[in-house]
């Protein structure tokens, strides 16, 4: 099973986006708080 690069980028970028917003949010409301 072969995926294509712009597949996989995708994949691992919408995981990093995730992290980083997970990380990010909660950071900015305790600050905001």
């Amino acid at each position: 099973m072969r995926l294509p690069a712009r597949v996989t980028i995708e994949e691992v970028g919408l995981r990093d986006g995730l992290q980083l917003i997970g990380t990010v949010v909660p950071v900015a409301v305790k600050l905001r708080l």
